[in-house]
């Protein structure tokens, strides 16, 4: 495997990404800067940043998960969940919205990677003229959706977004011929608890879906509705 080397300003950005009052400015700054078209919010915000990252590895059905989390989602922790990744050719990812504990995702490229070979992160949100919907599911089609934003990877390009009920993302089909693998950053700050969220003060709460398979946290299928639903 290629061997990436991180800049100084890029090890300098992870050492503040992993500070409590470096996260505190970042989350005023977020709120200060809202859509005026409609925003989403956290209806309760983290007042203890966690330094130790505490993502689940373990396999675990629904009931499990459910057991794990609570059922009392107010004050959470957040902490700040880093991996180094590398795509090879072939890698892809469907649209999807990350799981239910994620507050903000973000992305650090490494590498440039020609538009002609893939690997965009593609951002899309869901196709309706209401400013409200009842539900939101993890897994939509494909025909639901509309593209928000288009980001080829280049190298040092930083991208932040909310991991909201709409906050939609894929990869594209990445081909690896003639260009370097694709090397990235990935994280996100997350809690310890659900995040139920708010959008025109409409809240939105999350619904796990049931199963008896065994699986990774963040492989569990979750919805987000308008009505609280008993898990």
């Amino acid at each position: 495997m290629a061997e990436v080397v991180l800049t100084k300003a890029q090890k300098i950005l992870i050492i503040i990404l992993n500070n409590q009052k470096s996260l505190k400015n970042f989350l005023n700054f977020l709120i200060v800067n809202r859509s005026i078209n409609g925003s989403w919010d956290n209806s309760n915000l983290p007042k203890i940043f966690n330094p130790k990252k505490f993502t689940i590895k373990k396999k675990l059905n629904s009931n499990e998960l459910q057991k794990l989390l609570g059922n009392n989602y107010s004050n959470p922790k957040v902490n700040l969940d880093i991996d180094f990744s590398v795509s090879k050719g072939g890698y892809r990812l469907r649209p999807h919205r990350d799981d239910i504990t994620r507050l903000y995702n973000f992305l650090i490229y490494l590498t440039d990677i020609p538009k002609k070979n893939g690997g965009s992160l593609t951002i899309y949100r869901k196709k309706t003229k209401k400013n409200i919907r009842k539900s939101f599911r993890r897994f939509p089609k494909i025909s639901e959706l509309e593209v928000v934003k288009e980001f080829t990877p280049k190298q040092g390009t930083v991208v932040f977004f909310q991991s909201t009920p709409n906050s939609y993302h894929g990869v594209k089909r990445f081909i690896e011929k003639n260009c370097p693998k694709r090397f990235f950053i990935y994280g996100s700050y997350a809690l310890n608890k659900p995040v139920i969220w708010k959008f025109n003060d409409i809240p939105y709460y999350p619904h796990i879906i049931k199963t008896k398979k065994k699986m990774l946290t963040s492989f569990h299928d979750a919805n987000y509705v308008t009505v609280p639903v008993a898990n």
